[in-house]
């Protein structure tokens, strides 16, 4: 898997040790499961969840940068609807608490 190999690169570079969990992005509910895995065994840091391709979402980018949030039709539903994807595929519990022991 080259994405447990690129964060074990990140870990290797990270010398205070902060790397303490991950979130994949674009990932499904079934890759997740196997990334999860080898997360945990092969890298001893947590999963912390993901987020999968949610095109009904997406936010364009243009050449040179982002678009600002009120160039950006239905920002409000937009992020209300990956708000409640978060909740539902994020383990934002353990993020807090990652965050209360750093």
């Amino acid at each position: 898997m080259s994405l447990i190999a690129g964060i074990r690169g990140f870990m290797y570079y990270d010398r205070a040790q902060l790397i303490k969990g991950v979130i994949f992005n674009r990932c499904s509910g079934r890759s997740y499961e196997s990334l999860k895995q080898a997360v945990t065994g092969e890298l001893g840091i947590r999963p912390l969840g993901y987020i999968p391709v949610l095109k009904d979402i997406s936010i364009e980018s243009r050449y040179l940068g982002l678009m600002l949030p009120s160039e950006i039709v239905d920002i409000k539903t937009k992020t209300a609807s990956l708000a409640r994807q978060i909740e539902e595929s994020v383990d934002v519990d353990g993020i807090l608490e990652i965050s209360r022991s750093a």
